[in-house]
């Protein structure tokens, strides 16, 4: 499956410098990288993917963040209403497998995952949203929800600041483009968690 091209005259994400063992570069174990990457706060984010540290674009920018949170009011407001149950966390630390950690900008975890993380396990997250950034690549994105979908991840939102649109893939490999009045779902994970895809990108208003 191709993700679209997301940005003209960019690079693939950078991969920080790996130690050299016998004068090669080596890998890194997992606990090396939660030593070395899981806490370092340089403005970028790093993934962990079979011994390798994947260094991607900065974090959330002021863009990306003001659409997260449009995201997590709605998911909020319909806990509240009793129509949804778990939790929507943002740049949560998700380990796939024993050797590959993504940090998606935003996932959904239902009551049993939470109940599951909460006691040392660390489930997969089945509906998981990523902001994209134009200081990445389509490889890249396109890499991430392969490992996405093979390891049960079962619906994927690429949202485009820019365009103002949302592609979503569901793990049978169909898709679908949302603009405008077009309602953007997240079923079968989450089939309350709808939404026009316009009010994705609703602005804040000036204070007064």
């Amino acid at each position: 499956m191709n993700v679209e091209n997301i940005a003209t005259g960019t690079s693939s994400p950078a991969t920080p410098p790996r130690r050299k063992r016998n004068g090669k570069a080596g890998k890194i174990t997992v606990q090396e990288f939660l030593e070395k990457y899981s806490q370092r706060e340089d403005g970028y984010k790093y993934e962990y993917q079979d011994g390798q540290v994947i260094k991607s674009s900065y974090t959330m920018n002021y863009i990306q963040k003001y659409i997260a949170k449009n995201l997590t009011v709605f998911f909020y407001s319909l806990f509240f209403q009793k129509k949804v149950k778990g939790t929507l966390d943002t740049e949560l630390d998700t380990w796939l497998t024993a050797s590959k950690m993504r940090r998606p900008d935003l996932c959904y975890m239902d009551p049993q995952q939470d109940y599951e993380a909460a006691h040392g396990g660390k489930p997969v997250p089945e509906f998981v949203i990523e902001i994209i950034s134009t200081n990445d690549t389509a490889e890249y994105y396109d890499d991430k929800l392969s490992v996405y979908f093979e390891q049960g991840v079962k619906v994927v939102w690429f949202i485009y600041p820019k365009s103002e649109k949302v592609q979503i893939y569901l793990h049978d490999e169909s898709s679908t483009t949302c603009r405008g009045d077009m309602v953007c779902s997240a079923a079968p994970v989450l089939p309350a968690f709808a939404l026009p895809a316009k009010d994705i990108f609703v602005k804040p208003e000036k204070p007064e």
